[in-house]
């Protein structure tokens, strides 16, 4: 270090957020890194290399889906949508006029996202 050159003092407010910063960094790559590439878990160890590795690697076998059930939140918001929401449409579209087109756009705005 120069004579000239004084010491950076970093203090732990400022600290801080830069380690935020880098660890949200970190995340999104390590997330892009397991879609591009995943690899095999073995606990550890590297995989051993056989003869026939190249020829599996080759033609991978498809990996078998699972149904996974819906959590229990998601089965009730899927309850309360089909039967408060659609009592709430239904009457809404008796009423008419414009309880019924704000309701339409409500539904044509929430079923596009």
């Amino acid at each position: 270090m120069d004579d000239d050159e004084a010491p950076v003092i970093v203090t732990r407010i400022e600290l801080t957020p830069i380690i935020r910063r880098l660890e949200a960094a970190t995340s999104r790559l390590e997330d892009m890194a397991s879609v591009v590439v995943e690899t095999p878990k073995t606990n550890g160890a590297l995989p051993a290399v056989t003869a026939a590795a190249p020829a599996a690697a080759a033609q991978p076998a498809a990996p078998e889906k699972v149904e996974e059930p819906l959590p229990p939140m998601i089965e009730d918001f899927d309850s309360f949508i089909e039967t408060a929401v659609k009592k709430y449409v239904g009457l809404s579209n008796e009423i008419g006029g414009l309880v019924a087109e704000q309701v339409s756009s409500y539904v044509s705005s929430a079923s596009r996202s």
